[in-house]
């Protein structure tokens, strides 16, 4: 318990002309019930919403004055704050919005005038098949600063609805939209994002997704 651990894997190639790749990374394990130890964390939600995506151009000045551009900058933020776990909280995907190449930002913002948010990569269809829902898992985890802070920070992760699709409910059957077809069942969606969700996250097969979590002597999560 409460002991750093480091680790290397090693990717072989596919093909023979490809390089094989290896990825470095560390975890700390929990404290047991009974130590009592400071630590601090962070949590997130709602990732690339609304087809707001990766964008190379977009950047900030943090509270240290580094300027920091590219992608998912909230996890370089996170990663900073050397965080003993993370909390995943839900709308880790939008697996029912696209991304498009371009998304204008509007006035109604609070920006002085309409702006060009350039996602790139760019993700073109809302997810109805398996493969479709680990493709949008595919597009977060492809992200340079994600994939950082998720080799140094353990998570614990659970869902809401955007997963699956917006505000769903099980036996719900789709009406004609832009987004599905008509008659669609939302169980079908349900099924395949819980199996994608299972794939990607670091949850045994069939572990209940709300769940407690104890971390040392005086905390425990729901």
């Amino acid at each position: 318990s409460n002991t750093k651990y480091t680790y290397q894997v090693q990717c072989s190639a596919l093909q023979d002309e490809e390089e094989a790749t290896s990825v470095e990374g560390s975890f700390k394990t929990t404290p047991a019930p009974d130590e009592e130890v400071a630590f601090n964390f962070v949590w997130v939600a709602d990732l690339a919403g609304q087809g707001y995506g990766r964008n190379p151009d977009f950047e900030i000045t943090n509270a240290q004055g580094q300027v920091v551009k590219g992608g998912y900058i909230v996890f370089h933020t996170m990663e900073a704050l050397e965080p003993e776990f993370a909390l995943f909280q839900g709308d880790m995907i939008y697996a029912d919005n696209a991304i498009p190449p371009v998304k204008t930002i509007e006035q109604a913002t609070g920006i002085s005038e309409a702006y060009n948010w350039t996602n790139n990569p760019s993700k073109d269809f809302v997810a109805v098949s398996l493969e479709e829902f680990r493709h949008n898992w595919k597009y977060n985890f492809g992200d340079e600063k994600m994939q950082s802070f998720l080799a140094k920070v353990p998570i614990f992760v659970q869902w809401d609805d955007h997963e699956v699709t917006n505000n769903w409910w099980p036996g719900e059957i789709m009406t004609a939209t832009d987004l599905y077809e008509e008659g669609l069942e939302v169980n079908t969606l349900f099924a395949n994002s819980l199996q994608a969700f299972y794939e990607f996250n670091p949850l045994e097969q069939d572990q209940k997704l709300y769940r407690t979590q104890r971390f040392g002597k005086n905390v425990e999560i729901f």
